[in-house]
C-alpha cells in the first residue's frame, strides 16, 4: 500500500469522491501506523487538515502521537494539526508538550503555535513564558532574547538525531575567542547579548564534542583547527547552508556580529531591529544582493560582505551614514555607480 499510496493522493482521490471519507481516514491511520518514514507519517498527519473532519476517534489517535512518538518531526505535525482542528481538546496536551518535551524541533513549533495564538490559549503563552525564563536564566540572559537560542538549538536538532535541548555549551561559547575577530564566540552583559560569533559548524561540532574544549582553549587562533575539521568533514561543496533565524532581531543589545563562512544566502528583515550594532561580517557567504534590512542600521560602523556573490552596489547604501569601512572584494562587482563615490570616499578605508 505503501508504495501506491501518498496522503497527497489520498486526499486528492477524497476530492474527486473516489474515496469516501471514512476511508481515507482509515487510509492515513495506516499510513501513520506502518510506515518507517518519518516524512511520509508527518504529511499523512497534515493531510487531516484537508480532510477537515473532527472526531474523538481522530484526535485521540494524534494525541498518543504528539505524547508517545520517538520522532520529533512527528510530534511536531501533531502538534499542528490539534492546534488546528483540535484546540479546545488538546489544550492540555500542547501545555503538556512545552513543560516536557525535550526536542527543540517540536518546542519551536510550540513557539509558533503560542505566536500565532488567539485568547484562549493564553495559557500555552503562560506556559512558554516559563520555558524562555528556564533558558534565559541557564544561558544568562533576559527571557526576550532566548528565543533566539531556541531557533538555534532547533538548527542544531535539524542534523543530530535524537537531540535534546542543552544549553551546557553557551558558558563555554563565552570563554572561546576567535584570533581573527578579537571577541569571544558569546559576549553577554548585563544579561543581553552584546557580541555574537557564530560559525554553524564549529557551534555545532562543538556541541557534539564538548570534550574538546581543554585543547581548544589552548590555541591561539582555534578558528584554523576547525575549519580545518570542517573542510575534512564536509569538503568544500557539501556545507550545510544557514538559515539566519528571524528572532535574531530579538537581539536588540548586539553591538558586534560575525557570520563568516555560514553558506548564507538571505538575511531576514529583522535584523534591521538591530539598531545597536556597530560591527557586522557576513564574508564568505553566497549573498546575492546586500539586504534591505541591513541597509537601516544607522549605527553600523563597519560591514564587511567580501567573498560573497553580490554582483551591484545598491545606490541606497548612503544610508548607512555612520559607516567608516566597508568591504566588498571578492565579489562580482566591476565598479562603484557615480553617485555612491562620494559617499565611498568618504569612508576611512573601501575595498573593492
Amino acid at each position: 500500500m505503501q508504495r501506491s499510496l501518498s496522503p497527497e493522493k489520498i486526499c486528492e482521490d477524497l476530492e474527486l469522491n473516489l474515496l469516501s471519507k471514512a476511508f481515507a481516514i482509515e487510509l492515513l491511520f495506516s499510513l501513520i501506523e506502518s510506515s518507517e518514514d518519518p516524512d511520509i507519517r508527518s504529511r499523512s498527519i497534515d493531510a487531516f487538515k484537508r480532510i477537515e473532519r473532527k472526531d474523538d476517534k481522530i484526535f485521540e489517535f494524534i494525541e498518543n502521537y504528539l505524547l508517545s512518538d520517538e520522532n520529533p518531526r512527528v510530534r511536531s505535525a501533531a502538534a499542528k494539526l490539534i492546534e488546528h482542528s483540535f484546540l479546545e481538546e488538546g489544550l492540555e496536551s500542547l501545555k503538556w508538550t512545552i513543560q516536557h518535551d525535550k526536542s527543540p524541533i517540536v518546542l519551536k513549533t510550540m513557539k509558533e503555535i503560542v505566536i500565532n495564538s488567539r485568547e484562549e490559549i493564553k495559557v500555552l503563552d503562560e506556559e512558554f513564558e516559563k520555558l524562555l525564563e528556564y533558558m534565559g536564566n541557564h544561558i544568562g540572559i533576559i527571557r526576550e532574547e532566548a528565543i533566539f537560542f531556541l531557533d538555534l538549538e532547533a538548527l542544531f536538532a535539524q542534523e543530530i538525531n535524537n537531540y535534546k535541548l542543552d544549553l551546557s555549551a553557551y558558558s563555554l561559547f563565552q570563554k572561546i575567542k576567535d584570533f581573527d575577530n578579537s571577541d569571544y564566540w558569546l559576549k553577554i552583559k548585563h544579561k543581553h547579548v552584546v557580541s555574537l560569533c557564530f560559525n554553524y559548524f564549529n557551534w555545532i561540532y562543538f556541541k557534539q564534542h564538548p570534550q574538546i574544549y581543554s585543547s581548544l582553549s589552548k590555541l591561539q587562533d582555534p578558528f584554523i583547527y576547525l575549519n580545518t575539521l570542517k573542510r575534512f568533514f564536509l569538503g568544500e561543496s557539501n556545507q550545510k547552508s544557514l538559515y539566519i533565524p528571524k528572532s535574531i532581531g530579538s537581539l536588540k543589545a548586539l553591538n558586534y556580529c560575525t557570520l563568516i563562512d555560514n553558506d548564507i544566502r538571505n538575511v531576514p528583515t529583522e535584523i534591521s531591529s538591530l539598531e545597536k550594532l556597530e560591527y557586522l561580517d557576513l564574508s564568505w557567504n553566497k549573498l546575492t544582493i546586500i539586504p534591505d534590512g541591513i541597509l537601516s542600521l544607522e549605527n553600523l560602523k563597519y560591514l564587511n560582505l567580501s567573498h560573497n556573490n553580490l554582483d551591484k552596489i545598491p545606490l541606497n547604501l548612503s544610508k548607512l551614514n555612520s559607516l567608516r569601512e566597508l568591504k566588498l572584494n571578492g565579489n562580482y562587482i566591476k565598479e562603484t555607480p557615480p553617485s555612491l563615490e562620494e559617499f565611498t570616499n568618504s569612508l576611512n578605508k573601501f575595498k573593492l
